[in-house]
């Protein structure tokens, strides 16, 4: 997508800048994507996958299906960052995962999966790729419910059910890529009741178990409301409106959500398996973000990728109060490139650009990436940015 430069696109957007800003029928849902689910009567992921699967649950308990949506694999210790819970790294410090498709997938399906996939890769050193001979590796098939196993596990086909239609959604195959990644649910943390008051009183009978403390590695961060980990407010409730979780700081902090990954998620993901990466996911409206070492020089051989996710129904308005990448023909050593859409895969909406000219752009959707790199060459101070949502 390409904007006319000159008069108009500024005045437009200055004025963007300055402006203010399912019910539980799930028997015969369609496939529509992430943006299906919020139609639906669910505050938060992990409400819907537990309503998916309650007859998997009640059903085929003998699968060993526990905490509603995951599997342990045998002898394998995932607690407090066990090792043997986690995929193994490379010499480049990147973590290669194997996938394949072992059930017939429609391309659609495929490529939202991929998507799902990609927004990992963006963001942390986790790297997927398309199985060759591996043994240990993921497999995704259209099971009965949305669930994974916790951990690789050691040489075996690691099944991650995807049901279709019903798992069909960006934040459910994030939320089971996290458990494969070796994370349990962030509402059952050590930490968990210094910060939520799990109200027994009020969750059905048989579901106790779901709320459950596990000994966990917090990794140094913050108890995160907002993980696609999170149980919702209502998640396993006896009745409508009887909260099963409530914060005690704020009873009115939002619990969960429908949208993918946090921010809090991707730190997590980082820290645990050592990544060494530039860059962030960004979901808050009115930041800011700057290049490595801004105001300085930026450093060389430079790979910085941040994500900007609006809510449903937004665009984003990216504009720069600074920028200066050192020139060159074609912009072939630094660059800065921005996407419409949460990977490199998406549209080119600027770039690559350098030089002093500073790109401005507005998103099509509620998903942009900025990808900046830089070679071992002269460089220059890099950038300053910001970004604001709009509905419009």
């Amino acid at each position: 997508m390409n904007f006319i430069p000159g008069v108009n696109l500024v005045f437009c957007l200055s004025a963007l800048w300055s402006s203010t800003m399912v019910g539980e029928q799930l028997s015969k849902p369609s496939f529509q994507g992430s943006p299906r689910i919020k139609e639906m009567n669910f505050s938060d992921i992990v409400n819907v996958i537990m309503k998916i699967n309650r007859p998997l649950v009640k059903v085929n308990a003998l699968r060993g299906i526990i905490i509603g949506d995951y599997q342990v694999h045998p002898n394998t210790i995932c607690s407090a960052g066990h090792r043997s819970c986690l995929w193994p790294s490379s010499q480049d410090n990147n973590i290669y995962i194997p996938y394949a498709f072992q059930s017939n997938y429609k391309r659609a399906q495929r490529a939202l999966i991929i998507a799902a996939l990609s927004e990992f890769e963006s963001l942390t050193c986790i790297r997927f790729k398309y199985r060759s001979r591996e043994v240990t590796y993921l497999a995704f098939i259209d099971g009965v419910g949305c669930w994974s196993y916790v951990g690789p596990g050691t040489k075996t086909a690691q099944e991650i059910s995807l049901q279709i239609p019903y798992c069909m959604d960006v934040g459910i195959i994030q939320h089971q890529l996290m458990h494969a990644l070796g994370f349990y649910h962030e509402s059952s943390r050590s930490d968990r009741d210094e910060h939520v008051e799990v109200k027994m009183e009020n969750i059905e009978k048989g579901s106790e178990i779901n709320f459950k403390i596990k000994k966990s590695n917090n990794l140094v961060t913050k108890y995160d409301y907002n993980s696609v980990l999170h149980f919702g407010r209502y998640t396993f409730s006896k009745s409508p409106g009887l909260p099963t979780i409530v914060p005690k700081l704020d009873p009115n902090v939002y619990l969960g959500q429908l949208m993918g990954l946090s921010e809090t998620d991707i730190l997590k993901i980082n820290k645990l398996y050592e990544c060494k990466t530039c860059g962030n996911l960004l979901t808050e409206n009115y930041r800011y973000f700057t290049s490595p070492n801004f105001p300085n020089f930026y450093p060389d051989h430079a790979n910085c990728k941040w994500m900007i996710r609006a809510p449903w129904h937004h665009k984003i308005v990216l504009e720069f109060d600074f920028f200066h990448i050192q020139p060159f023909l074609g912009c072939y050593r630094d660059n800065l490139k921005i996407y419409d859409g949460s990977t490199t895969r998406s549209p080119v909406l600027k770039g690559p650009v350098c030089g002093k000219m500073a790109p401005a752009v507005i998103s099509t959707h509620h998903l942009l990436l900025i990808a900046f790199s830089s070679g071992h060459h002269k460089h220059s101070k890099g950038f300053s940015a910001k970004y604001r949502f709009g509905s419009f």
